[in-house]
């Protein structure tokens, strides 16, 4: 689902809507989320894309939970926010398989390479505050304030030159 939100309908707001399947990522719903994500930033009045879940899920990897697919999603973001309740986590070695979509390297680079380790080698998961404390989640908001708080933050970032905000992630990403 894509809204325009914002007192300036800059900011996108894109829900993920499999809610029978926990938002589970699978071949349509990515297709639909890059065409989402294009069609936005396409739009030369949005200036900043809040990506969400369900009331239930952000998203899973098909066939295990709530997490995998949906922790290495979020961490392809440049901010995170977190509902109190969340839980992250990279369970795919319980399927005999290592976390995709560079999930491997952007954790270790969130939170470092000995709790990524644990982390990934254990299938153990990290709630809410322990992700913000280990430097994976940006805030933790009660659950009903999340998506509204992300939204304040995205008018803030709107406002700010594309390019200079360009420019600042660029930046950002390349440190390592």
């Amino acid at each position: 689902m894509v809204e325009k939100k914002g007192e300036k309908s800059n900011v996108g707001l894109i829900k993920l809507n499999r809610p029978k399947a926990l938002n589970a990522l699978n071949k349509a719903l990515m297709s639909e989320l890059g065409q989402a994500l294009q069609e936005l930033s396409d739009d030369k009045n949005i200036g900043c894309i809040v990506l969400t879940g369900g009331d239930r899920a952000f998203a899973g990897l098909y066939g295990i939970d709530t997490l995998g697919g949906g922790c290495e999603v979020a961490m392809m973001c440049d901010i995170i926010y977190a509902g109190e309740n969340a839980q992250f986590g990279q369970p795919e070695i319980t399927l005999g398989t290592i976390p995709g979509a560079g999930g491997t390297q952007r954790l270790c680079k969130a939170i470092g390479k000995s709790k990524a380790m644990e982390m990934i080698l254990t299938a153990n998961r990290m709630n809410a505050k322990d992700a913000e404390s280990a430097g994976l989640v940006s805030k933790v908001f009660p659950v009903d304030q999340t998506v509204n708080e992300a939204i304040k933050t995205a008018e803030k970032i709107s406002e700010f030159s594309k390019v200079t905000v360009a420019m600042c992630k660029e930046a950002v990403n390349a440190c390592k």
